[in-house]
């Protein structure tokens, strides 16, 4: 079981790879899964958290 400061942690390491890693795929899995834990609402969205959000990268 996680506890709620591990998801926090998660989310901001999946933010930071969804905008960091050379693969895109990789990056819109990170996306993905950020998405599906802030759906859960135990994490909630901060600066570094929206700036992935906002700033992903297509191409």
């Amino acid at each position: 079981m996680f506890y709620e400061n591990d998801l926090k942690v998660l989310a901001h390491v999946l933010a930071r790879e969804s905008i960091n890693h050379d693969d895109k795929q990789v990056r819109r899995l990170c996306l993905a899964s950020l998405r599906l834990l802030l759906s859960t609402e135990t994490v909630k969205s901060d600066e570094d958290i929206e700036y992935a959000l906002d700033n992903f990268d297509e191409a």
